[in-house]
């Protein structure tokens, strides 16, 4: 018997390839793989260049001295002492603080210790050489050895007349 005429032969010679990539799933799999292994290196690249916010070196012994540290805090709040920055005389390598007592009259000879903490980097962490503005009582200036634009934590350990004043300040630097 004949085949039909409408039927066309089998081809000759060997069936077609078929493209792996086009006919299977793998291309699906490997892509996946490609995207996974380069967003894990991107933020490898991004945490080993990004310095950690909030960095300090001291933990343990901030820690320890917590309890103390909260104590001298609520003894300063209970003063009623007010510290403020002063805008208009703050720098990039000076800091400008008018501290008055409960009454809002300047307090004058304050004598002890300003430190800087910089969250973002520990290597800029510092203590500050301060003095106080002869021509202006109540006026302290702190100046910095490594300034840096930006946010500062400065804490405050000052005596006057037997009065402890230790207080926390956030700061941003021009």
């Amino acid at each position: 018997m004949n085949p039909p005429a409408s039927a066309s032969p089998p081809p000759a010679g060997p069936p077609p390839r078929r493209s792996l990539w086009r006919d299977s799933m793998l291309w699906l799999i490997g892509s996946i793989l490609v995207v996974t292994v380069g967003v894990n290196l991107t933020m490898v690249w991004f945490a080993e260049e990004e310095p950690p916010d909030l960095v300090r070196s001291d933990y343990y012994t901030a820690a320890k001295d917590y309890d103390a540290d909260h104590a001298a805090r609520l003894a300063s709040a209970r003063l009623g002492w007010q510290v403020s920055e002063v805008p208009g005389l703050i720098q990039r390598d000076t800091l400008a603080l008018r501290i008055a007592d409960a009454a809002g009259h300047p307090v004058s000879g304050m004598a002890g210790s300003v430190s800087a903490y910089r969250p973002s980097s520990d290597k800029l962490d510092q203590s500050l050489a301060w003095s106080e503005d002869p021509a202006q009582p109540g006026l302290y200036r702190a100046t910095f050895a490594r300034p840096a634009q930006g946010l500062w934590r400065v804490t405050l350990d000052v005596k006057h007349e037997g009065k402890r004043l230790y207080q926390d300040l956030s700061v941003v630097m021009p």
